[in-house]
């Protein structure tokens, strides 16, 4: 098995870590499920980590370029974007990042992704989650509209993995390129219940 087929088998309950020097690791919740355990035995299968997605997509950046309108209130330096500050003193918590044109929202401390529009529908977007205390950056999956055609969430399937991997992978390498390149850890396909193992905070409106 190599880590293609893995995520496409996997990828609804899986959590790929990529540790600063470059590991790639699996976390999952203390709960585990018999499904759990059969994902980390193929997990240990693997005898090759090299990506390459099997389905056609909008070419995919590693760049990015700060929305003007989703800075205001923001002091920030695009080579170390990790860093940026709101005007209550707050760092980063939450951006979101368009793959296909590299457009990047800023968030304010305690909004919403959603409260923060760019040039692309909000599903088009990465969203990204800083736990800085853990110096983790979480990505959530990633359904862009092109890939909606059947209009239901129920209908993600294992092409949409694949593409989900792919873009946040860039979303990555565009952090990484950006400032985070030294001790962070990325984290894969995290939804409000991994959030709340991984801080600790349940209660929190992620």
């Amino acid at each position: 098995m190599d880590i293609n087929e893995f995520i496409r088998k996997w990828g609804a309950i899986a959590h790929l870590t990529r540790d600063p020097d470059g590991t790639v690791g699996l976390w999952n919740s203390r709960q585990a499920s018999a499904a759990d355990r059969l994902m980390r035995v193929d997990f240990g299968r693997i005898t090759s980590f090299e990506r390459v997605s099997r389905v056609r997509h909008p070419y995919f950046k590693t760049s990015m370029k700060v929305n003007p309108a989703s800075a205001q209130g923001w002091t920030y330096d695009e080579d170390d974007i990790l860093n940026a500050r709101y005007k209550n003193g707050s760092l980063i918590e939450k951006f979101s990042w368009c793959p296909v044109t590299g457009e990047f929202l800023l968030i304010p401390p305690g909004k919403l992704h959603a409260t923060v529009k760019g040039g692309k529908p909000f599903d088009d977007y990465v969203r990204g989650i800083i736990l800085r205390k853990k110096k983790m950056v979480t990505f959530r999956p990633y359904w862009p509209t092109y890939r909606q055609t059947l209009g239901a969430y129920s209908q993600f399937d294992a092409d949409d993995w694949d593409v989900s991997m792919d873009a946040q992978e860039k979303a990555e390498a565009m952090i990484r390129k950006h400032g985070g390149d030294e001790g962070w850890t990325f984290i894969n396909n995290v939804g409000n219940k991994s959030l709340g193992d991984l801080s600790g905070d349940y209660l929190r409106k992620w």
